[in-house]
């Protein structure tokens, strides 16, 4: 008994000391007035939508990264008026959550088109690496290709979002799509992106991309598919796909 009571305590602790070291615990939801975010050992905070936000607001927080430099950046999403979701940064510092702040679109983007932020990497507070996806503006009564895009915040500033080349075996036309899901960052701002795309046979596939912030630009590579043994279900249920 003794025996599992510290095991218990330890497991308790091992958590308690990896929530303090990342500062912010995530709640994903939203209330009138903004986003939810609760922090340890405080009570829950009501971040403010950017200017402009559909009113009652309509926004959540996907990831939250917080380097050991110090300070927080959240990305997500937000609605403005007419439910056009587009895509937002917010940032903590000095212990305040600052009114959160809209990002510029890849400049082959839909501005009317469905955008968002899924994930955030950030080697100081003021170089991160945010990936997510943007619309590429309809064709006639077709809406609009979802694509993978990353931002860079590199001195301080978050820059226009580029968008990221898929791999060469990519369909084309109205079947090419793709998103980007996650990244992380190391010390130097040397940055992994991964994600998913559909290639020309129909089927899920999963990419990475390089990135890296140095001095006051930053440089990203075409995404490279990454490999995958075909499988075929016992069940004849038809082509696999595989995502990260």
């Amino acid at each position: 008994r003794r025996y599992v009571r510290r095991m218990t305590n330890f497991r308790v602790l091992k958590v308690a000391t990896l929530a303090a070291c990342l500062c912010v615990a995530l709640l994903v939801g939203s209330r009138a007035g903004g986003v939810v975010v609760t922090q340890l050992s405080t009570h829950s905070v009501l971040l403010a939508p950017p200017s402009g936000a559909a009113v009652p607001n309509v926004a959540s927080l996907h990831a939250v990264a917080c380097p050991l430099t110090g300070g927080c950046w959240g990305v997500g999403d937000f609605q403005l008026p007419g439910e056009l979701t587009q895509p937002m940064v917010v940032l903590r510092s000095s212990g305040h959550w600052a009114r959160a702040g809209t990002l510029r679109l890849p400049a082959a983007a839909d501005p009317q088109g469905y955008a968002s932020l899924s994930a955030v990497s950030c080697a100081t507070a003021t170089t991160c690496v945010a990936v997510g996806i943007y619309t590429l503006p309809p064709t006639g009564i077709r809406t609009g290709n979802q694509l993978p895009m990353v931002a860079f915040e590199v001195q301080g500033r978050w820059g226009r979002a580029r968008a990221i080349g898929l791999p060469g075996n990519a369909a084309r036309g109205s079947a090419r799509t793709g998103v980007a899901s996650a990244v992380t960052c190391d010390p130097r701002a040397r940055c992994t992106l991964v994600g998913t795309y559909t290639t020309a046979a129909g089927r899920g596939r999963s990419f990475r991309a390089a990135a890296v912030v140095v001095g006051s630009d930053a440089e990203l590579s075409p995404g490279e598919a990454l490999p995958f043994s075909d499988l075929h279900s016992s069940l004849g249920a038809g082509p696999e796909s595989v995502s990260l």
